[in-house]
C-alpha cells in the first residue's frame, strides 16, 4: 500500500493517506489489537489517524475509552462516528472521553446548544456525509440536513461520500447535490474544501500547503 500511495503521488500529484477504523461490532480484544497495529503503523508514517465506527447505541462510546485513551497518548489522530443515532450525547462523549478532533456525522449536535457550543470551542470538525444521512434514515429528506446550518453558525464542516459503495455516491456527487438542493455560492464551497484540508490528519505541513493551493487556484481559475 506504501509503494502505491508513493506512486500515485509521484505520477499524478495526488496525496493519499490511510486511516485505519474499528468497527464497535468487533469483540474488545480484536479491537484491542487493531489498536496496538494503529499506534505502531503511526509511528512508522504508514498512516495517519483512527476511526470509530459502527451501531453507537448498542456499543457506545464510553466501552472503548481504555482504548482512545492509548490511541490519544500515542498521539494519533481521531475521529469518532457519533451522533448519528444515538444523539448529541455520544458527540460529548465522542470528545470528552474518546479525544475526538472529527465527528463522523454528528447530524443530532444542533439538538444540544451546549454540545454544539463544545464542538465550536474545541473547533471540532464535523464530516457531513448527505446522502448517506438520508439514506439510513438520521435526516428526513436532503434539504433538511444540518450542513448549511452549521457552516452559518461557523461550525466547521466539509462534505464526505462515508461509504461509496454502500451509498452509491461519491464526493462529486454530494457537493452536486449541496450545490443543487441548498443553493451555496462559490465562496462557501471553497471554505468546505479548505475546511477539510485543515482538518485532516495529514502530518506534513507542505503537503497541506500544497493541497491548499490547489483548491484556491482552482477557484481562481472558476472566477475568471
Amino acid at each position: 500500500m506504501q509503494n502505491a500511495i508513493t506512486e500515485v503521488k509521484k505520477e499524478k500529484g495526488l496525496l493519499t493517506s490511510l486511516v485505519v477504523c474499528m468497527i464497535r461490532e468487533d469483540n474488545h480484544k480484536y479491537n484491542n489489537n487493531i489498536s496496538k497495529t494503529t499506534i505502531q503503523l503511526f509511528e512508522k508514517g504508514m498512516i495517519q489517524g483512527v476511526d470509530l465506527a459502527g451501531n453507537e447505541t448498542k456499543y457506545p462510546n464510553q466501552k472503548y475509552q481504555d482504548l482512545f485513551k492509548k490511541l490519544h497518548e500515542s498521539n494519533v489522530p481521531i475521529t469518532i462516528h457519533a451522533g448519528e443515532a444515538a444523539g448529541p450525547e455520544s458527540i460529548k462523549t465522542a470528545i470528552e472521553k474518546l479525544h475526538a478532533t472529527r465527528i463522523g456525522h454528528g447530524t443530532s449536535l444542533l439538538l444540544s446548544p451546549e454540545i454544539t457550543q463544545l464542538v465550536r470551542d474545541k473547533n471540532i470538525f464535523i464530516e457531513s456525509s448527505i446522502t448517506s444521512n438520508y439514506q439510513t434514515g438520521a435526516v428526513k429528506s436532503i434539504t433538511e440536513h444540518p450542513v448549511k446550518k452549521l457552516l452559518k453558525m461557523g461550525i466547521k464542516t466539509s462534505l464526505c461520500s462515508d461509504d461509496p459503495v454502500t451509498t452509491g455516491s461519491h464526493l462529486a456527487n454530494e457537493y452536486s447535490i449541496l450545490d443543487k438542493e441548498m443553493k451555496l455560492t462559490e465562496k462557501i464551497f471553497k471554505q468546505m474544501q479548505l475546511n477539510a484540508i485543515n482538518a485532516s490528519f495529514i502530518q506534513n505541513p507542505q503537503d497541506k500547503l500544497y493541497l491548499k493551493n490547489k483548491i484556491i487556484k482552482y477557484f481562481e481559475r472558476k472566477t475568471v
